[in-house]
């Protein structure tokens, strides 16, 4: 209703009597606002409720990579309170893949589900402008991003100038980043992170000590090898995600290198927590996921407030890094 109300030119109040038929409005102004509505394909609250009376107890979950535990804690989060709320649950593989994410988002149109939560795949995904197109409410997992629906997100600049700060006032002047796809907003925030504590200390930003690459454990033995074959290598690593900590740790150790001694390790994620010698930022996937439910659950019961963003805080694990 924002979007109609902004082509139009008019309050969203206008554009709410229009919709609903209620109180008086200008016919000029009546027939600006029908105009923008047939034009953006918007589908109203009150009348998309209604074609969804039989549909509002499922939803669509479109998850990049079902595979990675953080997600996989979060999905488990989602549809836990989605359930104590008589409401299941489509889960969808997307695959990291804007193709897939296209054929699974016509899926969940087809069976009428009555919202979705989605973590679009890169910054060329229109899944969310589809969505909204069809009037559907949705919450986008995951993403930074001017998405015109409600957000819930990692803090990833956060997490990576906290950790990348760490390794600097233990005295690590090498630092090198492990972080994902140059097409992700998640990735991108990382890298400005990581760029931002080294030139608070004074040090160059040097390309060459930046892997981007997807979030997976191959790419993290990749990248660490590459970073091991250089003549000057780093002293330590940031690690943008579990899976890349992991393969990570799996180059070091064919290397017979030991974490902290030979090479300092921090992590996003927490999953890899378990590990004493490891530092990880932690955040709470079951309150992240918990978030997304409940913020889609008021948009399935008529909040049509404007959007909202929700940066789920974290916390670091201390290891032996640590002095």
């Amino acid at each position: 209703m924002h979007d109609v109300a902004k082509r139009a030119g008019v309050s969203t109040f206008t554009v709410s009597r229009v919709v609903n038929d209620s109180g008086f409005v200008r016919e000029e102004t009546r027939q600006r606002v029908l105009e923008a509505i047939a034009e953006m394909g918007y589908v109203p609250n009150a009348a998309a409720r209604r074609l969804r009376s039989d549909r509002s107890h499922i939803i669509a979950l479109l998850i990049s990579d079902v595979s990675n535990p953080v997600w996989a804690r979060v999905t488990l989060a989602i549809q836990e309170y989605l359930s104590q709320h008589g409401i299941g649950v489509i889960l969808a593989n997307t695959r990291s893949n804007l193709e897939e994410e296209k054929r699974q988002l016509d899926i969940a149109f087809s069976q009428g589900v009555g919202g979705i939560i989605v973590t679009p795949y890169n910054f060329q995904s229109n899944a969310v402008a589809e969505i909204r197109r069809r009037g559907i409410p949705c919450v986008v997992l995951g993403r930074r991003g001017d998405f015109g629906a409600d957000v819930v997100r990692f803090d990833s600049y956060g997490t990576a100038y906290a950790l990348t700060k760490l390794l600097l006032e233990q005295g690590y002047r090498r630092i090198a980043l492990l972080t994902g796809p140059t097409d992700h907003s998640t990735s991108n925030d990382k890298y400005q992170a990581y760029a931002t504590a080294l030139g608070e200390a004074g040090l160059p930003l040097r390309e060459e000590w930046v892997k981007w690459g997807p979030y997976r454990r191959y790419a993290g033995v990749q990248a660490t090898e590459e970073l091991l074959a250089l003549d000057e290598r780093p002293q330590a690593l940031v690690s943008g995600s579990s899976a890349l900590t992991l393969g990570a740790l799996e180059a070091l150790g064919e290397h017979q290198l030991q974490v902290p001694e030979d090479m300092g390790v921090v992590g996003s994620d927490g999953v890899f927590a378990l590990y004493s010698f490891l530092t990880a930022a932690y955040t709470d996937c079951e309150e992240l996921g918990k978030a997304a439910a409940e913020m889609l659950h008021e948009r399935m019961e008529a909040h049509d407030g404007e959007p909202r963003e929700v940066i789920m805080p974290f916390e670091k694990a201390k290891s032996s890094i640590e002095t």
